[in-house]
């Protein structure tokens, strides 16, 4: 069992990389619970997350345990089996990105680059919906933007009914 907790960074994602890589030579059978309880975090460390786990030839369950946000998301997309508790709540937005002020100043080519890479990012994040949860491009624009606020709690019965996660639960599958 792993538990993603809390906000998504590189040296948590890399410990947590670590780990897995570790249990799955240990236990190349064994199959991998991860419990999310996360408001979300670095995008692109999630990614990183996202690739091991789907290179992966050992099955994955995630359980959703209270919030499940942002980069959350892309760490629940990455499993097999996606399952949450009753009440946690999942969040869409759009994504945000961070420049310096070095950046702006008299740096055409670097400010390009850096909106081309976002672009990028956006794209690969609609795809990974997409694909993952089965949801339309449309669908995705409507629960990263509602009206004026850029962000969109969903609740488990209505992750549910999207595909985002395969079944509700009450009692976790294992003993703790």
């Amino acid at each position: 069992i792993f538990f993603v907790k809390g906000y998504i960074h590189e040296n948590y994602i890399e410990d947590l990389k670590e780990a897995i890589l570790f249990y799955v030579l240990k236990n190349p059978k064994k199959e991998i619970f991860i419990l999310i309880d996360s408001r979300g975090g670095n995008i692109r460390d999630a990614m990183y997350f996202y690739d091991l786990i789907k290179s992966l030839n050992i099955k994955t369950t995630a359980i959703v345990m209270g919030k499940c946000y942002s980069a959350g998301l892309i760490i629940l997309a990455s499993c097999d089996r996606r399952i949450s508790l009753k009440h946690s709540d999942f969040l869409f937005h759009e994504i945000t990105y961070r420049m310096s002020f070095d950046d702006f100043c008299n740096k055409e080519d670097r400010i390009s680059i850096e909106i081309e890479k976002h672009e990028e990012l956006c794209e690969f994040i609609y795809e990974l919906h997409q694909k993952d949860f089965g949801l339309d491009i449309e669908t995705i624009k409507r629960l990263s933007y509602n009206g004026k606020y850029y962000d969109k709690k969903i609740f488990a019965d209505e992750a549910l009914k999207l595909g985002v996660i395969h079944e509700i639960i009450y009692k976790l599958p294992f003993s703790i």
